[in-house]
């Protein structure tokens, strides 16, 4: 299969929970990584809904956080009485990111199955919380800066 999408290899060990194909719709020029780490090996931006506030030095954005085996037994084990996710296989969190005080909130997120189809959402608080330096929420913020050479 070679590389998948200019991002993922299927030639490589299959670090997601969904197969090649269920992923297909990562091919669209929308989507661009933005971090990863052992639970979700694979993180996307949405640059279709990425809003940049310079003044308040804010981005709002989808992101699609796609699982490893690891990542999805937690989800299981922590998630399951939410509803059945034996065929989960990836997050869309709606996330705002405050870059001038290294803050995150989660807005909503969506926990979905392979084919696409939504096993439940919910609201993420709305409440801010502190980026700690090292995690996934630290890697999109720099990735997503980077890319828009935000300062």
């Amino acid at each position: 299969v070679g590389i998948l999408y200019g991002y993922i290899s299927a030639d490589d060990d299959w670090k997601f929970v969904c197969e090649p194909n269920e992923l297909s719709f990562i091919a669209d020029k929308r989507y661009f990584p933005a971090g990863g780490n052992d639970l979700f090996p694979l993180v996307f931006a949405d640059s279709r809904t990425i809003q940049i506030d310079k003044k308040n030095k804010t981005i709002k954005v989808w992101t699609i956080w796609l699982s490893s085996q690891k990542g999805k037994d937690l989800m299981i084990q922590n998630l399951g009485k939410y509803g059945n996710h034996d065929n989960y296989g990836f997050h869309r969190y709606l996330l705002a990111l405050d870059y001038r005080n290294m803050r995150d909130k989660l807005i909503s997120l969506m926990h979905m199955n392979c084919d696409g189809t939504c096993i439940f959402n919910e609201d993420g608080g709305n409440k801010w919380e502190q980026t700690a330096p090292g995690t996934l929420f630290e890697g999109i913020t720099d990735e997503i800066m980077k890319k828009y050479n935000l300062k």
